[in-house]
């Protein structure tokens, strides 16, 4: 079969998946146009000790029963800290790594939203990763998503599940 006795689909078909292949970002230029982008956030279990700190705090009874269990190990609070409404204040976000914590679909993702000393939780969910930001914002919080496709949204108190994405955030190139 030669190039000319292919259908003008075909051809197309063929030229698309030659572009996907050698990497179609050198083709077109990049638009964020009607994107809605996503940040990974990255969690660290080193970082932000004092925001650790109070989280092990605040679930200091739900940590000594995890790590009074027979054959478990210590628990691991893993921090992000990021201005999620824009009130010029880091919210905390702790996700915790262990046995008693976690089940089928990931472990406890916890959202603090800090007001001077006091902390109001503002989202308990059991997820995995990746955990990102979205662009959009609801009520002034920035969207979150969750395992790539589950997005939380800001009911202006909490945050609540709102839909499953059809397809993926686009992580916004640096």
């Amino acid at each position: 079969m030669r190039v000319k006795d292919l259908s003008p689909h075909a051809v197309g078909m063929a030229w698309f998946l030659f572009l996907v292949i050698v990497g179609c970002s050198s083709v077109f230029e990049y638009s964020a146009e009607g994107a809605d982008f996503c940040t990974n956030l990255n969690f660290s279990d080193s970082q932000h000790r004092q925001e650790r700190q109070i989280v092990h705090q605040l679930l200091k009874q739900d940590i000594e029963k995890a790590e009074s269990l027979p054959g478990t190990r210590k628990v691991d609070i893993e921090i992000a800290v990021t201005d999620l409404n824009d009130d010029g204040t880091g919210e905390v976000l702790a996700h915790i790594h262990h046995p008693f914590f976690c089940g089928l679909h990931g472990c406890t993702l916890l959202v603090f939203v800090v007001n001077g000393a006091r902390w109001n939780q503002v989202l308990d969910v059991t997820t995995g990763e990746p955990i990102m930001l979205s662009s959009e914002r609801t009520n002034g919080f920035l969207d979150l998503v969750l395992q790539g496709q589950s997005v939380w949204k800001s009911n202006g108190k909490m945050y609540e599940f709102h839909h499953h994405r059809k397809q993926a955030c686009v992580i916004k190139p640096q």
